[in-house]
């Protein structure tokens, strides 16, 4: 049954929460009801020296500590009152990493894409600041690891596994039991840890060798090239003085393509040899070093050739020098002839100043005078009055005659009786005679007659008006069209443009031929670095791992691991951590064991054979080689082409001249239309 509930030395009640990690010692809990702190419990009983010891780090916990650690605040206690943990502030896991994400540029770029050198350096700062304040109360970091400072995305820090400080209560002093080979001063290596007591000054060797990772890439300053050809681990080259980058010779010096002590203030390069130096006397204080980077942060500028790169005022730009050192071992001796890309291009570009630059196309006017367009215009008709024929109104007499005389017969019938049928006959044809014999009724159909007549002629007439108007509007819009595509091709088509077109399309394949020309940098790191990682793969593999050579890691891992096949540096991966008795915790060590050995891993550019570099080059020059002949063929093509486009402006410019005229000669044709029908 697992117990979630304790009581710690303040009397409180405290419930775990979600579990943060485990290692070999215990495992770490969120409080439930506390946001800001974590308990340690601890797996295994502590005996009584070590409840002793976390008793005094309690008592000697300061707000200024708290500030660069995760001190212990408080005692976890069991129901039975005994001491089974402790309790103490939150660090972040997701704001927080381990300081070693800084050394390399890789992890960096991962782990602190926005960090620059003064970014490092204004880390490094706050380590010395930190370990200022431990050692303000007396106390000693003792294992000075990489993976037990953590960094923030500003660059504070946060000291953690607090509780394997060494800490100084009274006239008591609880040693810290654990170490770090690649961190101990050169009087400790060999000695067993937790058996002996250690000074502020132990501690200086440790942190200057992390403010030398940090400011160097990473390097261990002990990492160097032997003159007798060895290649000492960590702990050997620490024991025997082996400092590969001071100004006395120590039979070492530094690898190929780093920083040296001279691109750093002197003050600063001083600090790093008297932490260093084979006398342990001389060490600098935290203090010292805090206000000696002080001044390497304010003696910084920004590189002429690079925005990026931040170098001491008054120094070399290291940065761009490590750039350059790939390209300067390109495997040609000095007489050997190289394509010479700057001077090409300049003896292409004579052919484009050659080409006079076209003048802008002219504003095309129009003539002094245009006449309007003849047209054939409608003339109004004649609505002329059409007589009533005579002959018409004669015929309505007779009619009348007749129908007067027909009433008469049908008067004689109806007086004498006789058949129906031949009176309503008779009667029928006398009444459609009289009505249409009506004088007057017959003038005004003809009145109407000759008014439809007249009504036809004159819409015929607005007719025509109107198909003229239409027309003339239809082709001064066509042609208004066809002018404005004729401005579009001068403005967009003239030998001006295709002049700059062509110009803009040569200076942009100039710009990639540099850009191209510039890739040989990149080109042989490539191949330095097929060879870097197989060199680094070697070496590695020659790195054994040994028993307790790791904390933590003791024969019986190793035969574990040895089973899973994992013997040396190179098999050792994050994958590590399921191997059975691994975890994350001794993972962690293992990993970071390779990233030691690792940092002591240097690679000569000059073992690249020269003819492999040679062929790589070669094989960039003719890529280079094919795009400046194409250059040279657009150039070559620029002043006839040029004078084409002169003859194509005329052209062009006549055309809109005769366009001008047409639409002109339709807007006088249909302005006068407009003033004859207003």
């Amino acid at each position: 049954m697992t117990i979630n509930r304790f009581v710690d030395s303040r009397g409180q009640v405290v419930v775990l929460g979600k579990e943060l990690g485990v290692g070999g010692q215990g495992a770490v809990h969120l409080v439930d009801g506390r946001p800001h702190e974590v308990v340690k419990v601890y797996l295994r009983p502590l005996s009584a020296a070590d409840v002793r010891k976390l008793e005094a780090q309690v008592q000697a916990c300061r707000p200024e500590i708290l500030s660069v650690s995760a001190w212990p605040s408080a005692l976890l206690k069991n129901s039975s009152g005994g001491v089974q943990g402790l309790i103490m502030p939150l660090v972040d896991p997701a704001a927080y990493t381990e300081i070693h994400n800084l050394f390399g540029p890789a992890s960096r770029r991962k782990h602190f894409p926005k960090a620059d050198w003064a970014f490092l350096i204004h880390v490094a700062r706050n380590v010395a600041r930190a370990f200022t304040v431990i050692h303000g109360g007396s106390h000693v970091v003792g294992d000075v690891s990489s993976r037990n400072i953590l960094v923030s995305q500003q660059g504070t820090l946060k000291l953690i596994d607090t509780d394997s400080f060494q800490v100084h209560s009274g006239q008591t002093v609880f040693p810290c039991p654990v170490g770090t080979a690649e961190s101990t001063p050169p009087e400790l290596q060999g000695q067993t840890f937790g058996t002996f007591i250690r000074s502020a000054n132990h501690d200086l060797f440790g942190m200057a060798v992390l403010i030398f990772q940090l400011l160097f890439q990473g390097r261990h300053p002990y990492s160097g090239v032997h003159a007798d050809g060895s290649t000492p681990n960590p702990a050997e080259a620490i024991r025997s003085n082996s400092f590969a980058y001071a100004g006395s010779p120590r039979g070492v010096r530094p690898p190929p393509q780093t920083l040296v002590l001279n691109d750093l203030p002197a003050d600063v390069g001083l600090l790093f040899e008297r932490a260093f130096a084979p006398s342990a006397v001389s060490r600098p204080t935290a203090r010292e070093w805090e206000q000696g980077l002080a001044g390497l942060s304010q003696s910084l500028v920004q590189c002429n050739q690079d925005a990026g790169h931040k170098h001491v005022r008054g120094k070399r730009c290291p940065w761009c020098a490590l750039n350059q050192g790939v390209t300067a071992k390109s495997g040609f001796t000095s007489g050997a002839k190289r394509l010479d890309v700057h001077q090409e291009l300049n003896r292409i570009w004579q052919g484009v100043t050659a080409v006079p630059r076209p003048a802008a196309p002219p504003t095309v006017m129009l003539p002094g005078s245009v006449t309007a367009l003849p047209v054939q215009v409608p003339l109004p008709p004649t609505l002329a009055e059409v007589p009533l024929p005579v002959w018409r109104l004669r015929a309505a007499r007779a009619r009348r005659a007749v129908a007067m005389l027909l009433f008469g017969v049908l008067a004689v019938l109806l007086w004498r009786g006789g058949g129906l049928l031949p009176e309503l006959g008779v009667g029928l044809i006398a009444w459609i005679l009289f009505i249409n014999s009506n004088s007057r009724r017959i003038r005004t159909a003809h009145l109407r007659v000759q008014h439809d007549r007249h009504q036809a002629i004159v819409r015929r007439y607005e007719g025509e008006k109107h198909a003229l108007r239409a027309g003339l509007l239809a082709d001064s819009q066509q042609l208004q069209s066809q002018l404005n595509t004729l401005y579009s091709r001068q403005r967009n088509e003239s030998a001006l443009a295709k002049y700059q077109h062509a110009v803009n399309g040569a200076e942009a394949r100039r710009k990639s031929i540099l850009a191209l020309a510039a890739e040989e940098r990149t080109l042989l790191q490539g191949v330095q670095e097929r060879h870097r990682k197989a060199a680094l793969e070697q070496y590695l593999r020659r790195q054994v791992l040994t028993a307790n050579e790791v904390w933590g890691i003791g024969p019986h891992l190793i035969v574990n691991l040895n089973r899973k096949g994992v013997c040396s540096a190179w098999e050792i991966n994050e994958q590590v951590r399921w191997i059975a008795g691994i975890g994350p915790k001794r993972a962690g060590e293992l990993l970071r064991w390779r990233q030691t050995r690792e940092g002591f891993f240097h690679f000569d550019p000059a073992s690249v054979p020269a003819a492999e570099l040679a062929a790589a080059v070669n094989a960039h020059d003719q890529k280079v080689l094919a795009q400046l002949q194409l250059l040279s063929a657009e150039v070559s093509q620029l002043a006839s082409a040029a004078r084409t486009w002169r003859v194509l402006d005329e052209v062009v410019a006549r055309d809109i001249r005769a366009k001008l005229v047409e639409v002109e000669q339709r807007r006088l044709a249909l302005q006068n239309v407009e003033e004859l029908w207003p």
